[in-house]
């Protein structure tokens, strides 16, 4: 008889520590699919980066393309024998560069009010 007790005795403590690791396998697949499921989310994440890095360098391109072409057609307009004097930005004055403003404020009202929409032609002269 007291052998009997002692084999249920066992019996039920092996089957309480198959329980306890039963619970503790489920938690660590619960565990292992949650992190998982963040490293996809994850992964996502950063695939998503990576296709709007590559869309603004696209973009970018575009852009550095577009300008350019404008500075290719501003080229085209500027006079080629035109030639910038050595020091000429540093000899003005004060006063000289107030005039200059002022004479700049007053040409830029008269061709606002001269000015049509639309591109502006391109001059070349010699």
């Amino acid at each position: 008889m007291r052998a009997q007790k002692e084999v249920e005795h066992w019996r039920a403590e092996e089957e309480a520590r198959q329980k306890v690791e039963e619970e503790v396998k489920c938690k660590a697949e619960v565990e292992v699919q949650r992190r998982a499921e963040v490293l996809v989310v994850v992964v996502v994440e950063m695939q998503n980066m990576a296709m709007d890095r590559r869309h603004m360098a696209v973009e970018s391109h575009a852009q550095m393309e577009r300008m350019l072409g404008t500075l290719d057609f501003l080229q085209g307009c500027l006079d080629p024998e035109f030639t910038l004097e050595e020091g000429s930005e540093e000899d003005f004055e004060e006063e000289e560069v107030a005039e200059a403003a002022k004479e700049r404020e007053a040409l830029k009202g008269q061709s606002e009010e001269e000015a049509e929409p639309g591109p502006l032609p391109c001059v070349l002269t010699k």
